[in-house]
């Protein structure tokens, strides 16, 4: 759409969700080394 701009450089993923709203797990890996470490939870 015009006009409309994003300030800075993300990706967004949608999976979609199913008919009745739910959405399905979205298993992601990390191929490259990050520059800090991210927090474990």
């Amino acid at each position: 759409s015009k006009g409309i701009e994003i300030p800075y450089p993300h990706l967004t993923v949608y999976a979609g969700q199913d008919k009745e709203g739910k959405a399905p797990a979205f298993p992601l890996q990390q191929l490259t080394e990050s520059r800090e470490a991210a927090p474990t939870l």
